[in-house]
């Protein structure tokens, strides 16, 4: 993968994801588009822009380079899914990782800052709190995603905590 901007790319797609999709449901049996990425900006960005643009079930196979720059416009419903590239990512392996050390996790707070600069034109104050409780709250309020389901989700150590924090009791 290339630089930040394409994990900032992936990270605003899989956010988006998270809070427009249905439940926890797990992938479609078949997919409306299929891209493959070849790590070149100029057609990974287009390519995934293209299969976005049709709605559906989006399936991202292997490597995708988006430059700095690169974007991608969520116009319509849309569920992007990713396979891991056969060229040999384990499962251990981190899908956002740190640029520092080897398979290190992105620090929440280099998320939070990259989330508050993305935002930084919206009114509001935007984190990494926020996504999570978003996306909570549009799985149970949208999709009626039960408060057991989400506490675990969470990680929380029970329902009636998960229930407070979405409710906005806390």
């Amino acid at each position: 993968m290339a630089a930040a901007g394409s994990l900032a790319l992936i990270f605003i797609i899989g956010a988006l994801v998270l809070v427009a999709g249905p439940g926890f449901a797990g992938p479609p049996q078949s997919y409306d588009s299929v891209v493959v990425g070849k790590g070149d900006p100029t057609y990974d960005v287009k390519a995934v822009q293209d299969a976005v643009d049709q709605g559906g079930a989006v399936l991202l196979k292997g490597t995708f380079d988006f430059d700095d720059k690169g974007r991608v416009n969520i116009k319509n419903d849309v569920k992007v899914f990713g396979e891991i590239d056969k060229q040999g990512t384990r499962d251990e392996e981190y899908l956002f990782k740190s640029r520092n050390g080897n398979n290190k996790p992105l620090a929440r707070e280099t998320v939070n800052k990259m989330i508050k600069e993305w935002t930084k034109s919206f009114k509001g104050n935007y984190g990494t709190h926020t996504l999570r409780k978003t996306f909570g709250f549009i799985q149970r309020t949208k999709y009626e995603v039960s408060f057991e389901v989400l506490c675990k989700r969470f990680g929380h150590s029970s329902p009636s905590i998960t229930m407070r924090k979405l409710m906005g009791y806390s």
